[in-house]
């Protein structure tokens, strides 16, 4: 499946003729951009989900919606990619970045998707990395707590 949506000459050139050419048509599931609740049930149903490239905004929002549903990332290492997917507690490996080349790609989505135990283990990791260190929640009490402090210590002086 590849959710979202490109401009109409890369979608053609990259994706809907190579598909045809290689005779996947059958395989392969190409909604476009979908919106809620249509979109969150995409992300639920995925074994793995394949990122490429940071958007225009560079926070990798549709890998952390992804490994909010539990969904392991196999990722090039652009922009915070790499950050997102490190490991950051031990054995919490939720995804895994890769050189920029179709074999490595493919080499990282074949093994996840044949080995059910790490699939399951990296899924697992992606979901409580959101719940621990991207609950908004938390961010909000932890940003308003920074405030509090500044605020506390009054004015500094300039350097």
């Amino acid at each position: 499946m590849l959710l979202g949506r490109g401009n109409d000459a890369d979608t053609q050139g990259l994706v809907t003729e190579p598909i045809a050419r290689l005779g996947l048509q059958q395989h392969v599931v190409l909604p476009g951009y979908l919106r809620e609740p249509d979109y969150s049930a995409a992300l639920r149903s995925l074994d793995v989900f394949l990122f490429l490239v940071p958007g225009s905004d560079g926070t990798c929002r549709a890998v952390r919606e992804a490994m909010a549903f539990g969904a392991p990332v196999v990722a090039t290492a652009r922009g915070i990619l790499p950050e997102l997917l490190a490991a950051r507690r031990p054995g919490e490996v939720p995804g895994v970045v890769c050189d920029e080349e179709p074999l490595a790609l493919s080499r990282e989505l074949v093994a996840m998707l044949r080995d059910d135990d790490v699939r399951a283990a990296r899924g697992a990791a992606a979901l409580r990395r959101t719940a621990l260190d991207m609950d908004p929640v938390r961010a909000a009490r932890q940003t308003l707590a920074l405030y509090e402090r500044l605020l506390a210590a009054g004015p500094q002086p300039m350097a």
